[in-house]
């Protein structure tokens, strides 16, 4: 493993964090919000690793180290160097979310997690765990994070606001790629009834984001 600085995905994700010469990271900025408001807090703190050892099948991974105030951002090293820039920032922010979870629910109940058992907990969060705990319990996280798709959607766009693409993406576009990680989920399911066109557009939008720039400059 390596720590993911002067890496491209050091350079995606200071670009999600909004960085410049002057400052860590712009704190109106969905992964500089959730810097400033759970990462940084009581000695929270999360880093990103690359390692050549993840699984064939694994794109990223998040991981909280149980008993301390440590999460762990593992990133594959073969999909960062063959992924675009769009897909690297799309998989950084998913992760990103868990490690929030991750991050609010440990700080809520530092010794319950990772409170399989502790609905009072989840009661007192102001995520709304509670209607979803037989969701959130049943280890399916995606589940969940399903409510944040519109976080997904507005760093999308606060990303391609800071790197040159080579190609323009809609809102529509951008709101049918913050779905990408969640198939299968019974949100993404009850979507696409709803709208039989719902998995084509999303399969079309992953389709345009393999073929933007691999390059973070």
């Amino acid at each position: 493993m390596q720590a993911a600085c002067c890496t491209k995905a050091a350079c995606i994700l200071a670009k999600l964090q909004g960085k410049t010469n002057t400052s860590i990271y712009d704190p109106s900025t969905v992964v500089g919000k959730l810097l400033k408001d759970y990462w940084g807090r009581n000695g929270f703190d999360c880093k990103f690793i690359v390692s050549d050892t993840v699984s064939p099948n694994r794109k990223a991974w998040a991981r909280y180290e149980e008993g301390s105030n440590k999460a762990t951002i593992i990133i594959s090293k073969d999909y960062m160097n063959n992924a675009t820039t769009l897909q690297m920032a799309n998989t950084i922010i998913h992760e990103a979310i868990h490690a929030y979870i991750f991050a609010e629910l440990v700080l809520l109940d530092p010794l319950s997690y990772p409170l399989k058992n502790n609905k009072g907990v989840y009661l007192s969060l102001d995520l709304d765990f509670a209607s979803n705990w037989d969701l959130f319990c049943g280890t399916n996280q995606h589940e969940y994070m399903a409510k944040y798709s519109n976080t997904m959607e507005i760093g999308l766009k606060e990303f391609i606001s800071r790197n040159d693409l080579g190609q323009t993406f809609t809102d529509e576009e951008l709101r049918y790629m913050s779905w990408s990680g969640l198939t299968g989920t019974d949100a993404y399911v009850k979507n696409a009834k709803n709208d039989p066109t719902f998995s084509t557009k999303v399969h079309e939008v992953l389709n345009k984001m393999i073929v933007v720039s691999k390059e973070c400059n």
